[in-house]
């Protein structure tokens, strides 16, 4: 009997919202897995979309980063 192969589950939740203040040019955000002081993102894989907007409320395009938080 051939054996039926399920879809993966996408189902997609904010687990939280970051937002700094940048500098004009390149920009860097250390990142340790924690969302605020209390939100710590458990073992999974995440999505983060990045934007960046300037004082004139100008954004730039959408890019989005795919990471794995190991135990």
């Amino acid at each position: 009997m051939a054996q039926t192969i399920k879809p993966r589950c996408t189902l997609t939740t904010v687990a939280g919202t970051l937002s700094r203040a940048g500098h004009p040019g390149a920009n860097s955000l250390p990142f340790v897995g924690r969302v605020s002081e209390t939100t710590v993102l458990k073992p999974g894989s995440y999505t983060v979309q990045i934007t960046a907007t300037n004082s004139l409320g100008g954004k730039s395009a959408v890019h989005t980063l795919h990471f794995t938080i190991t135990a």
